[in-house]
């Protein structure tokens, strides 16, 4: 228990530093669900077939991790894409997982 509050004592300055930064989050959590992700499809990756499919499953994965990361619903953002592919194809900087709502309004007004 000395050795412990020895270190403590020492440590003090570096162990409370992060409660001087306000900017500074009192817990990790985001983080660690982030991993959690990570975590989970490397878990499901045992079970593609071959590298192709691994691949597709990293992308897949990254883009619905955007989708949440930025407030948009990844199984309508996919279905999205799919209906509209030729525009994504056309202009793919206006359907990012942030954008495509507006591109989807822009094109309803077109077709009205």
């Amino acid at each position: 228990m000395g050795n412990a509050i020895a270190y403590l004592n020492n440590h003090w300055e570096e162990l409370t530093l992060f409660l001087r930064m306000p900017e500074v989050p009192l817990d990790n959590n985001a983080t660690e669900r982030l991993i959690k992700q990570s975590v989970r499809n490397r878990k499901n990756a045992y079970f593609y077939r071959n590298e192709t499919g691994a691949k597709i499953g990293d992308i897949l994965m990254s883009v619905m991790e955007t989708c949440i990361l930025n407030d948009a619903n990844p199984w309508e953002y996919l279905v999205a894409i799919q209906e509209h592919q030729k525009d994504v194809r056309k202009n793919p900087a206006l359907w990012v997982p942030w954008a495509y709502k507006n591109r989807l309004k822009e094109l309803k007004l077109q077709t009205a």
